[in-house]
């Protein structure tokens, strides 16, 4: 993935200091797996088998919602149908005629022909990881095909190939950041020639797959020339666009934002994020009707000096991803949405010599004794009060009343410091579980209302798991899936801080914020 630009604006503005804050618990929305993605690179990078026990265990540890197969810039050169790369013994990765190597993928071919043929196709993809979690719902990957490397005529055999496993296909991407023009311009010189490109393709996959979500690549919006040129393909996918994003790079910011506020920015990007592209989609594509925007990759920005930022890794690092999350929640009913968040990536495998361990989820380097992560341990309690212990979500509405950052990100405004949701089973005598991230630098005494879940006020029990974004960087043996977040004891990423709290009213929940934190509370 390409380096992106990332700006901020310090404003003349001491923090919006509300040290006492409160918030109220929005109506229920069906929960969404897709919050909780991840890319994986299994196959094309990755080259354990789909059925082997490393990757099995640790998608249902994480409790994934959704994957994304067989990856980003990868699928470009990817033959789903043979479960290879394109050309001869890695000798030819343009594939298409006249084409240009711009990306050496394929010369990771020689590990895949040491398996047997047919090992990494989507039927078996899905017997095996991609239908490992129980929280995938049964929905499918997001197929990420290859029209880059491909002709028209290949890319509908690809389909053919997903029609021919009966596999589960209802998110279709086409392509990967074909809008980076140094690597792509050849086969697409612009959104206009990738677009018109796209129409037999959609069609072919809207016969083959009538109720499938079908997504146009859209560029993160630094510069919208690409995008200008894909608003007339837009409605053929139903205003339906992917969106790409290594932001922000802990480098720059440390060269830009004042030191008590850089950890912040980290905190609170993922919901400044969202609506920056909810802001750029409405005006570069226009104002009717709803989008839908996945973000099929996002991490944090690579820095200048190494692959491996200081921060990459840590609980600042885990904080950053349930920002994403929580916002994404907070935008549910918006008129722009963002149904998809894979973070890049799954796993990591040294011996692919491909991406650095701390920008994962789980090392499975050696697939006898895998290991996790602070991002992944974070990640995994999150899914597991979202998607296993209950079938609901719920805004917790703050907004700026405990603070916003002196800070513009991505040139947003006024970015609340605290960010929660709530997760439930649509009942009020079931137990109640609410995300709730502090990005201030400093504590916030906070309260919110359960009233609309719980409208007759009540005494309830909670016990509470904190997170914070102190903790440095570690791995720690992968958890059984039987043992259910948060884990707390042991050798663990991250030890946070738990504890049980009385409440003698519901209508009024009364936490204390630990500076840079997430704490997850669940009443009962």
């Amino acid at each position: 993935p390409a380096m992106r630009v990332f700006w901020l604006a310090v404003l003349a503005l001491p923090l919006a200091n509300a040290a006492t804050c409160s918030g109220s618990l929005e109506p229920a929305l069906p929960t969404n797996p897709g919050f909780f993605g991840l890319n994986d690179v299994l196959g094309p990078i990755v080259n354990l088998t789909y059925s082997d026990p490393a990757l099995i265990t640790a998608a249902r540890v994480l409790r994934v919602g959704l994957l994304r197969h067989p990856g980003g810039t990868v699928a470009n050169y990817w033959n789903i149908t043979s479960g290879t790369y394109l050309g001869t013994n890695g000798s030819n990765c343009a594939g298409f005629p006249g084409g240009k190597e711009e990306w050496n993928y394929c010369s990771h071919e020689a590990r895949i022909d040491k398996l047997p043929p047919l090992t990494f196709t989507p039927s078996q993809f899905w017997s095996g990881v991609g239908s490992a979690s129980g929280t995938t719902q049964g929905l499918g990957p997001v197929y990420d095909l290859n029209v880059f490397t491909m002709t028209t005529e290949q890319s509908y055999a690809q389909l053919d190939t997903l029609k021919a496993a009966n596999v589960p296909v209802q998110r279709i991407e086409l392509g990967n950041e074909i809008y980076i023009n140094k690597n792509y311009a050849w086969r697409y010189p612009d959104a206009a020639a990738y677009g018109q490109s796209m129409v037999p393709i959609i069609e072919y996959a809207r016969k083959l797959f009538p109720a499938a979500k079908i997504a146009l690549l859209a560029d993160r919006g630094a510069s919208n020339a690409w995008n200008t040129k894909l608003a007339p393909f837009v409605h053929l996918t139903n205003r339906t666009i992917t969106i790409h994003q290594y932001e922000p790079s802990w480098a720059q910011i440390k060269k830009e934002v004042p030191k008590a506020y850089q950890e912040s920015v980290v905190a609170a990007f993922g919901q400044a994020s969202l609506r920056f592209h909810a802001r750029n989609v409405r005006e570069v594509f226009g104002n009717q009707g709803t989008f839908e925007v996945w973000r099929t990759e996002y991490n944090l920005g690579l820095s200048a000096q190494s692959e491996t930022d200081e921060i990459a890794g840590t609980g600042l690092h885990a904080l950053y991803i349930a920002s994403h999350i929580l916002g994404a929640v907070s935008h549910a009913d918006w008129q722009v949405t963002f149904p998809v968040l894979q973070m890049h990536a799954f796993v990591h495998q040294s011996s692919a010599n491909w991406t650095s361990l701390d920008r994962t989820m789980v090392d499975v380097s050696d697939p006898h004794n895998v290991k996790i992560g602070n991002v992944g341990q974070v990640f995994a309690h999150l899914a597991h009060v979202a998607l296993q212990d209950n079938t609901h979500m719920h805004k917790l509405d703050v907004g700026s009343a405990c603070g916003t950052l002196p800070v513009k990100i991505l040139n947003e405004g006024d970015v609340p410091c605290v960010l929660g949701a709530a997760f439930s089973r649509g009942t009020s005598t079931d137990p109640l579980t609410v995300a709730v991230l502090n990005a201030c630098p400093d504590a916030r005494s906070f309260t919110f209302t359960a009233a609309q879940l719980i409208p007759t006020p009540r005494a309830v029990q909670g016990n509470y798991t904190v997170y914070q974004a102190s903790a440095p960087a570690k791995w720690a043996p992968l958890p059984s899936p039987d043992l259910l977040p948060p884990w707390t004891t042991g050798d663990v990423p991250m030890t946070p801080v738990t504890g049980h709290q009385s409440f003698a009213n519901s209508s009024s929940i009364s936490l204390s914020l630990p500076a840079l934190s997430l704490t997850i509370l669940t009443l009962f």
